[in-house]
């Protein structure tokens, strides 16, 4: 049986305000939830699990409800064909999407206040403010003009539906693989990073050795010296009679934006991603070469990635700040007071086995309890345990022998006076035999003159 003594670290103080609703410090529980190694104690797992069966679950799904009424009111609008839905149904809705989008953009803001630097270093608080505003902005121009462009719409659809998957990375069956997804997005941003500006060096470098020099028109054919030319780089085409006689008459492939793609520097880099991913028939050997060691090193990186991030820590972290979401913006005042949900002493039953498997991952043992350190030691041998036994009974066989020494003397002279006693015995005994014998003899003697002088006469 395990405690945790939570009072002023997962607690809050008893006195509060409603000037809570727009800003509150938090406790020590929700600052340090960016420590990796904060979850590899088993008092943050049994306390994440608390929080989570005690109100995390709750609330989660009731922000899981609201989001879906905010995505399913806009998809219904875009998904079903206008004339099977009147506008005024679209009005309801999208008005619909615009308040349900204006709650979750001002919880949004409550986010930023709180930690602004923590907010904008985090890609999911950015990739969640872009999936509500995008979809509200979009109704709000949806119902003044009466319509909207197919391409936001499109966007808008794409993001309110990836939003919708993010909310499965709390469940525990699909967490883990959300965690190691971002962990390896994480790991191997920098590595992107390094890899983004090699590529565009490369497409630079690329755009100015091989763009054309001269004007062209694809309308219009120009042919001239300039080997870039897209004129120049497309293919010819001869007839060919049925008796082999090739034609002096040819058809010439009209050149587009694909025939030189260094044309321009945009495309310029979707060249050089291609020669990267060996799409391209031009690519060249420093390119093979590089493509390889791209591949290798990148494939290294993400083996690495996943197996630091496949682990129960991960998934522990995504939920932790869901909680501390719910904690510092869901929950009203009072609610943070509840005793039931947020106890100053907490309590948990562990197994021994379970204990050592944790011990076993924590590197820094000497920060464990001396009882679970001597617990996750034992080693079940009979050696060990003969050597254990042996120095559970050696102190109180030191305290007997001190006390035989104490006793020996006086177990000496009992012992003398037992065996005066057995010597006394033995004459008793001795005594006893021959008085025994006298009175044999006294009564024969008796016998016989009693027979001898009255019963014989007689």
């Amino acid at each position: 049986m395990l405690m945790i003594p939570s009072l002023g670290f997962a607690t809050y103080p008893k006195d509060y305000s409603y000037s809570e609703l727009l800003y509150l410090d938090g406790n020590p529980f929700t600052l340090l939830l960016n420590t990796p190694d904060y979850y590899k104690w088993w008092n943050i797992k049994a306390l994440i699990n608390f929080k989570w069966n005690a109100y995390g679950r709750l609330y989660y799904f009731i922000m899981w409800a609201i989001y879906s009424i905010f995505m399913c009111c806009f998809l219904i609008v875009t998904t079903i064909p206008e004339d099977e839905i009147s506008w005024n149904n679209k009005v309801i809705l999208l008005s619909a999407t615009i308040f349900f989008g204006l709650i979750h953009f001002i919880f949004e803001v409550r986010q930023f206040i709180h930690s602004p630097i923590s907010f904008i270093a985090n890609p999911l608080n950015w990739f969640d403010l872009v999936a509500i505003l995008v979809p509200t902005i979009t109704s709000c121009i949806w119902i003044y003009d009466k319509t909207a462009s197919v391409w936001i719409i499109t966007i808008a659809a794409f993001l309110l539906d990836i939003k919708f998957l993010l909310f499965f990375r709390a469940l525990e069956y699909f967490g883990k693989y959300f965690a190691i997804m971002i962990g390896v997005a994480q790991k191997v941003f920098s590595f992107l990073v390094i890899l983004s500006i090699m590529v565009l060096a490369f497409a630079h470098s690329l755009h100015l050795l091989l763009r054309p020099t001269s004007k062209y028109s694809y309308n219009k054919p120009s042919y001239n010296n300039d080997t870039n030319n897209p004129w120049n780089l497309v293919s010819t085409y001869k007839f060919i009679s049925s008796n082999g006689t090739i034609s002096e008459s040819s058809l010439i492939e009209t050149p587009d934006d694909n025939t030189n793609l260094f044309s321009f520097f945009s495309t310029s880099i979707l060249a050089v991603y291609f020669m990267l991913t060996d799409i391209s028939s031009f690519v060249s050997y420093i390119f093979i070469f590089y493509n390889y060691l791209f591949i290798k090193s990148f494939i290294s990186l993400l083996g690495n990635a996943i197996h630091d991030t496949n682990n129960e820590e991960s998934f522990l972290q995504l939920r932790g700040e869901i909680l501390s979401e719910i904690e510092l913006f869901w929950m009203l005042p009072y609610q943070r007071r509840k005793n039931n949900w947020f106890p100053e002493i907490l309590y948990y039953e562990v197994s021994v086995d379970e204990l050592k498997k944790y011990a076993e991952v924590i590197e820094d043992k000497e920060r464990l309890l001396p009882a679970i350190q001597e617990i996750c030691n034992i080693k079940y041998s009979k050696e060990t345990l003969k050597n254990q036994i042996n120095e559970a009974i050696k102190d109180p066989l030191d305290k007997i022998n001190k006390m035989y020494e104490v006793l020996k003397d006086p177990l000496t002279k009992i012992d003398k006076i037992d065996e005066e006693l057995k010597n006394s015995q033995a004459k008793i005994d001795k005594l006893i035999e021959l008085i025994e014998k006298r009175i044999k003899v006294i009564i024969c003697a008796f016998s016989n003159f009693i027979y001898k002088k009255i019963l014989l006469p007689i």
